[in-house]
């Protein structure tokens, strides 16, 4: 996926969007959402819409705070889906991202 700025992402997806990155470094994780727009509609864009050349915007929104507990975490964090990595808050993540200068 790539937006206006041309850097390209990589959304890792089971029935739900769950891991973002780009560049290698995660941006957005489950629990938080990750919701695609498009560049030229800003219509949603759902997986069953993505193709080769599809250009999106990727929103990170942060999740309602019951999720982003211990037990929200457990449930539906990226653990819960099989990757290897620690929920950390999307705001989290994206300042970091912006600090390696990956993302805008």
């Amino acid at each position: 996926m790539d937006g206006d700025s041309g850097r390209m992402g990589q959304l890792e997806f089971q029935n739900e969007n769950i891991v973002f990155s780009v560049s290698g470094t995660v941006v957005a994780t489950a629990p938080d959402l990750i919701t695609l727009i498009d560049t030229e509609t800003l219509d949603p864009v759902t997986n069953e819409e993505l193709r080769y050349g599809k250009r999106v915007h990727v929103l990170g929104l942060p999740a309602d705070d019951k999720w982003r507990t211990p037990a929200g975490i457990e449930c539906v964090g990226p653990r819960y889906f099989k990757y290897d990595i620690d929920y950390q808050p999307v705001e989290e993540l994206v300042a970091e991202a912006q600090k390696k200068g990956v993302i805008d």
